[in-house]
């Protein structure tokens, strides 16, 4: 049960770290002040920059999960700790996955919760 918990606990780390990446990146982008008032375009926003990689470790392998924000991608890589070979496990672009309401989620769902909340 536990080599099941980690790849979950990671996975729920790396969608909040990409959500927050996400909103940050959103807000970062500051125009300088032209001098002068001189009205020339201003530069296109920036992506957001830096990757985001998180580990755990069985007994056979470390997992590393890395999250690139400016893409929305992640990556699941297994490290085998006997001979140091990486293998790529996974790549998956997230960018609709974080546009779901809710999937995959126990009773309560958010639904139920919500109408819940909002009920007299």
């Amino acid at each position: 049960m536990k080599l099941l918990k980690l790849p979950l606990i990671s996975a729920a780390i790396c969608v909040a770290a990409l959500t927050l990446g996400a909103v940050w990146g959103a807000n970062a982008y500051q125009p300088t002040p032209s001098a002068g008032g001189f009205h020339g375009q201003v530069p296109p926003e920036r992506a957001v920059s830096g990757m985001i990689a998180l580990a755990a470790e069985t007994d056979k392998y470390q997992q590393i999960v890395v999250l690139d924000p400016g893409v929305g991608a992640l990556a699941v890589y297994h490290i085998d700790l006997l001979s140091g070979r990486i293998s790529l496990k996974s790549v998956r672009n997230i960018q609709f996955d974080l546009g779901m309401l809710e999937y995959n989620v126990d009773r309560p769902s958010p639904g139920e919760l919500e109408s819940l909340l909002k009920s007299p």
